[in-house]
């Protein structure tokens, strides 16, 4: 029995962009099913035909505009994956489709970036995979987009003529993104010669790239915030956890050759980021898991998978996989809890490492509570168990600096 490929769905009013993209997409068929209609409804009638695994539409479009259109693709494919066709003047298209829209790609696109977002997407479902997470994570219609400064970043550095400027006047727009930049700039695991107190400064001291993550990492704390907290689960507890998690990470990578300390504090932040989605989308849901954890001794993953199909974690993988962040950190979410399959320590192995030592000091200076198990198993299989009692050390290190400085 032959493989059932992926099916795409193009949506695009523009009748020559749409063969366009038809013919140069044509090497493609032999991985994807692909449909192309010129206008929403007509999309609209695809979907009552067919599932489909990814959704990528115009936003300016006449009669039935691509906000309106995604609106009805969710409610239809809640697992498809939605991306949107954006130009600079769809602001206003853009705010309307933010709750619907998981992933933005900037218009004109052109064919290796396009192939790249919707393959990455495919490739990530398949590995996170599970359908009832699929549908659930999907259908929620308060799953965020993409946080709109990390993409605006995103698209001016990737412009081969950006500047340092470019990027700080988009900072300085953002009081709030600047105050907090400035506070991590100078905190002590930047190690800066000098106090930093202008935004320019600490874009030309920690270059593009941090400056990138760091922003990520504050946009998703602030838009996936609960708006009531759930017994068990504290959201400021939770941002602490995250940055030791990422120091720790950066530091043990730092000794690596295969991992870069940069992937590393980003996987550490954001490792977490499912329990963020399940306390804003599903609290109930996650409360009971919390109770169920704590009055069985059981890790919280395990409940989750047996009441809910899919781990916090998982959730935290697929919504990253969705904003089109990349794969590697994608997988270290999903399976920071689970490394038992891979054959060497990178970014999924040292995230789990990290976790579950920021895990193991938190337990001990709360006086209670069950510190994440560590897969001795992986880390002797991998050849890393000796070096437990160094980055112990390293890890204790980490918490004593943020405790000096009021972390997170």
């Amino acid at each position: 029995m032959a493989e059932t490929k992926p099916r795409v769905l193009f949506v695009d009013d523009e009748v020559e962009l749409l063969e366009g993209l038809r013919t140069s997409l044509r090497r493609q068929r032999r991985l994807w099913e692909m449909t192309f209609v010129a206008d929403g409804e007509s999309g609209l009638e695809e979907l009552s035909k067919a599932e489909y695994d990814v959704i990528v539409s115009d936003m300016r479009m006449p009669r039935m505009d691509g906000a309106t259109f995604l609106h009805h693709a969710r409610q239809r494919h809640p697992g498809a994956i939605r991306l949107a066709l954006t130009g600079h003047a769809d602001d206003r298209l853009s705010m309307r489709a933010i709750p619907v829209t998981q992933q933005w790609l900037a218009k004109p696109c052109d064919r290796e970036r396009l192939v790249g977002s919707i393959g990455q997407a495919l490739a990530v479902r398949a590995l996170v995979g599970d359908p009832q997470l699929l549908q659930a994570a999907g259908g929620i219609a308060a799953l965020p987009s993409a946080p709109r400064l990390y993409t605006h970043i995103l698209d001016i550095t990737s412009d081969p003529d950006c500047a340092l400027e470019d990027v700080t006047k988009v900072l300085e727009r953002d009081p709030g993104m600047s105050a907090r930049v400035l506070q991590l700039v100078n905190s002590a695991y930047f190690s800066l010669p000098r106090n930093v107190s202008h935004v320019a400064d600490a874009v030309a001291f920690l270059g593009l790239e941090t400056i990138t993550q760091l922003v990520l990492a504050q946009e998703v704390f602030t838009c996936l915030e609960p708006a009531d907290e759930v017994a068990g689960l504290e959201a400021d507890g939770l941002q602490a956890h995250s940055v030791l998690t990422g120091r720790i990470g950066a530091r043990i990578a730092a000794e690596l050759d295969a991992v870069s300390p940069e992937d590393a504090f980003t996987a550490g932040i954001l490792h977490d980021v499912g329990l963020l989605l399940f306390a804003t989308t599903a609290p109930e849901e996650l409360r009971r898991s919390l109770q169920r954890s704590i009055e069985e001794d059981r890790p919280l993953a395990e409940i989750e998978r047996s009441e809910e199909g899919a781990t916090h974690a998982e959730a935290g993988g697929y919504l990253l996989a969705t904003w089109g962040l990349p794969v590697a950190l994608v997988l270290a979410v999903a399976h920071h809890h689970e490394p038992g399959g891979l054959d060497d320590l990178d970014l999924t192995g040292v995230t789990h490492v990290a976790s579950a030592l920021a895990t193991e000091i938190e337990v001990t200076q709360r006086g209670a509570g069950k510190a994440s198990a560590l897969d001795l198993d992986y880390l002797a299989r991998v050849g890393v168990e000796s070096r437990l009692p160094d980055w112990r050390a390293l890890a204790a290190d980490e918490a004593a600096l943020g405790a000096e400085e009021g972390r997170p």
